[in-house]
């Protein structure tokens, strides 16, 4: 009689009746599965639901006698919108442009654009680039909503360090992007651009997971960066990582999921995790698009991206921008995982040492005081993904040569999002004045 196979799967895992005992490792690995699977319904099934009260809100409010044509609106909206996201989405997507820039140099990784100041040129500003979820160019999200539009329409010239990222395909050579790579050229485009500033110093800085590679590659030749600028920013950007919950979060999710920080991790696994412990998994369906459309039936009578006005422009942008799709072409290197990784769950404590080392040189917020650059942080009081306290530390190594300024009412892509707020005679403006500020500390 042939042997019959009792063995089965769960999650993947070949089980025996025979034999049950699980090894610890197998046994951590069902558990992080078990719990993720928990969190995915958690974070699928109750945004499902408030959608759904709401969309039955909706329906009671209208008018009987008009339900029928109103619903037909509806479900045009719904089918536009899903589609949308992928067609005028996509096109409206990183679509900035500046007059007069131009490509100053390049390298496997990066371009380094000039983008030169309108008016009297009074300072000019590094931007470090390197990976972020979804990709760096969120900063070009569109003409009228961008980063750099208003550094250039205040007398700041940018040079714009940017990572070589097709918006609509894969991007396989983010798998061998390493931390010393961007140091490395940052340290290489910051003397062009340098050079190219006529030797006047320039202010280095760096947005969200970008901004502690200001630090990084400061201190990685402290002599040198000292001769070329003279401030460094960051904008919502993580030091102590572990004060940051939902990063946190989402580093033990795919460890739970044994996506090791020994290899490189998919782009879809990762914007997936990030949306489970945001509770965001839902929207990023095609019902949940198709939801959204049809809550917002203003959808209905869009036929080209002409018929878009200002907010649906913006809304179209971002939808696609953290789509899974889109967020799939972007993977991260086992490198760059395991330094975020240490990042988020060591941290930057009271030694001041960086989790990573630099040619076997060991990196050291303290040393900032040698040179006694100026540091300026700017962090939103409603930003749920880098919480301000995580900058505390900085204030705690450097004292007064470190300005923490936690902006009122502002999230985390608040100063990309939210252009009016960067004029100073708006009531909702940034106060303290970004602008203001970088040409006060960085004279």
């Amino acid at each position: 009689m042939a042997h019959e196979d009792k063995t089965f799967q769960i999650f993947g895992m070949e089980i025996q009746p025979d034999n049950p005992d699980l090894t610890e490792e197998e046994l951590e690995k069902l558990k992080g599965l078990m719990l993720y699977q928990s969190m995915l319904f958690k974070a699928s099934f109750i945004p499902f639901v408030k959608d759904l009260m709401e969309m039955n809100r909706i329906e009671l409010s209208v008018d009987p006698e008009a339900k029928v044509s109103e619903w037909a609106l509806r479900a045009k909206s719904a089918l536009n919108f899903s589609t949308f996201i992928e067609t005028l989405g996509l096109q409206l997507f990183s679509s900035a442009v500046y007059p007069g820039e131009q490509l100053l140099a390049e390298n496997e990784f990066f371009k380094l654009n000039f983008i030169p100041a309108r008016g009297k040129p009074l300072r000019a500003l590094f931007h470090i680039g390197g990976y972020i979820p979804y990709s760096d160019n969120i900063f070009r999200l569109l003409p009228e909503r961008n980063f750099f539009d208003h550094f250039i329409k205040n007398g700041i010239s940018v040079y714009e360090m940017k990572c070589k990222c097709d918006k609509k395909n894969y991007n396989p050579g983010l798998l061998k992007l390493k931390l010393d790579h961007i140091i490395e050229t940052v340290h290489h485009f910051s003397d062009k651009a340098f050079e190219h500033n006529s030797h006047q110093k320039m202010i280095l800085e760096g947005y969200c997971g970008t901004g502690i590679n200001t630090y990084t590659s400061y201190l990685a030749d402290r002599e040198n960066m000292d001769r070329k600028f003279s401030l460094i920013t960051t904008f919502v950007s993580p030091v102590d990582g572990r004060k940051c919950n939902i990063f946190t979060e989402m580093f033990n999710v795919l460890n739970s999921l044994h996506i090791f920080s020994a290899f490189d991790v998919d782009g879809y696994s990762l914007s997936t995790a990030l949306d489970v412990v945001q509770e965001r998994v839902f929207e990023k369906t095609p019902l949940g698009a198709m939801t959204h459309g049809w809550k917002n039936k203003e959808y209905a009578n869009i036929e080209k991206i002409e018929d878009l006005n200002s907010f649906q422009r913006s809304e179209l942008a971002a939808w696609y921008w953290i789509s899974l799709k889109h967020g799939s072409y972007y993977p991260i290197s086992a490198d760059l995982y395991r330094f975020y990784l240490r990042l988020f769950r060591k941290g930057i404590g009271k030694d001041g040492v960086i989790p990573h080392k630099y040619h076997g040189k060991i990196l050291n917020i303290k040393d900032l005081k040698e040179t006694g650059i100026k540091v300026v942080i700017f962090l939103g009081e409603k930003d749920n993904l880098v919480a301000p306290k995580t900058a505390d530390i900085m204030e705690t190594l450097l004292g007064e040569q470190c300005v923490k300024i936690i902006h009122e009412k502002t999230g985390h892509v608040a100063y990309i999002f939210n252009p009016e707020r960067w004029e100073s005679n708006n009531k909702r403006a940034f106060q303290p004045g970004i602008i203001e500020t970088l040409l006060k500390y960085s004279e």
